[in-house]
């Protein structure tokens, strides 16, 4: 199995610096923009498009009551012992990638 690759800021400082001229700050400072612009959108709930690529799509996830059967102790042994949670209502994102991005490229992804 291949392993994924992972794509950072240096990654994109670099393709900035690259492709669009930027020295090293220019790119660093576009860089921090577009990474504050998705956290503010991601903390507001928005749906975030990516270009041409795919989106972020939020959804609300309902509360609900979570029960557990046991307790950790130590060395690793459980005991039993009901235990109820209460967790709130929760926002989670997807990736979804666009159609039109998915006929026109190639996919290269590690094989599971």
């Amino acid at each position: 199995m291949k392993k994924a690759i992972t794509v950072g800021r240096s990654d994109f400082v670099k393709q900035l610096m690259r492709r669009s001229g930027f020295k090293y700050v220019e790119a660093c400072q576009a860089y921090e923009t577009m990474i504050s612009t998705l956290s503010d959108a991601i903390t507001r709930g928005d749906y975030v498009c990516l270009g041409e690529i795919g989106a972020l799509v939020p959804s609300i996830v309902p509360p609900k009551q979570v029960r557990m059967g046991f307790v950790m102790k130590k060395g690793g042994k459980t005991e039993k012992l009901t235990r109820e949670f209460f967790l709130d209502s929760r926002l989670k994102y997807k990736f979804r990638l666009f159609k039109g991005f998915v006929k026109n490229h190639q996919l290269h992804w590690p094989v599971q």
